[in-house]
């Protein structure tokens, strides 16, 4: 099991952000918020919400409230303050409850599942059809240069603006390109992907953070690796070509897909740096006229 922590955080219109709570959400399933409050006749309470992930990010923002992500861990076993809690979000009883420090939980009305968060996207489309998942996932796009260099929405990347700014930036002007010809690593690719807002954002913060080894492998882990992942079309020829020499490779020496992969990429810098057809088209690169002042990278492809 997952498990993320945030701080929830509101913004009132006179001061900065202030931290009154914290949220735990478990997979990207079941999200509980615990929100420190003080009533009009100075009684301190405790509002305790829980739900789907996604119903409960639009209870949050309809309350004015914010998440700011703090941590991840995997657990097979949740801490006994966890599973408390999550007793107490499975449980119907609902009410005031004396917490005996001066504090009383407001345990409000619980969420209906299937109706916002990925589980119940799914059940439920098991039984009435497919349902669209852009009313729950947004479109990104994975720019992988040895590394993630780039992680952004669609809209991001379609923009004509030429030049990168942070993870988040660079638009499909700069990264392809940049990218046809290998990148810094010599071996650059892109990848798109379909993932929450709220998983995005928590590995956008990683990387702007820039965190790195056993943290960030378990943050890709969270984020990506449920996530359907495809490469971008410009890059198809490129991937097929990596996963059918990988393979090769693999037959023919009898290795595993570790040792196969590093082989495979000093062949792609090779292949690339040839300008090899199964790897590389020069009609995405600056020499080969690609980058046109105004124009938007169009999305989904025909």
């Amino acid at each position: 099991m997952w498990i993320n922590t945030f701080d929830i955080v509101q913004e009132p219109a006179d001061a900065e952000l202030t931290h009154i709570g914290e949220a735990l959400l478990f997979d990207h399933t079941l999200m509980i918020a615990e929100i420190n409050v003080t009533g009009r006749d100075g009684t301190n309470f405790v509002i305790f919400k829980s739900g789907g992930q996604d119903g409960m990010m639009k209870w949050l923002r309809q309350n004015k409230y914010k998440l700011s992500w703090k941590a991840i861990k995997r657990t097979e076993v949740p801490s006994g303050d966890e599973k408390m809690k999550i007793r107490m979000a499975m449980d119907s009883k609902l009410g005031l409850i004396d917490l005996g420090d001066g504090r009383f939980l407001n345990k409000s009305d619980i969420m209906t599942h299937w109706a916002i968060n990925e589980v119940g996207h799914r059940n439920m489309s098991k039984k009435i059809g497919s349902l669209r998942p852009k009313e729950t996932n947004r479109t990104y796009v994975v720019v992988v240069d040895g590394s993630i260099a780039a992680f952004m929405p669609m809209e991001a990347f379609q923009d004509p603006h030429y030049g990168i700014t942070d993870y988040e930036g660079g638009g499909h002007n700069f990264w392809i390109p940049f990218m046809m010809s290998g990148g810094r690593s010599g071996t650059g690719y892109i990848m798109t992907t379909e993932v929450p807002q709220l998983q995005a954002n928590i590995l956008l913060k990683a990387l702007k953070n820039q965190t790195k080894g056993e943290k960030m492998n378990e943050i890709l882990g969270y984020v990506l690796n449920n996530s359907p992942m495809a490469p971008l079309p410009e890059f198809q020829p490129r991937l097929k070509w990596l996963s059918q020499t990988a393979q090769e490779i693999m037959d023919e020496q009898g290795i595993d897909s570790e040792e196969a992969n590093h082989q495979v990429m000093n062949k792609l810098i090779r292949a690339i740096k040839a300008k090899k057809p199964e790897v590389f088209d020069n009609n995405f690169t600056l020499d080969g006229g690609y980058v046109v002042e105004g124009r938007e990278y169009e999305w989904p492809k025909p």
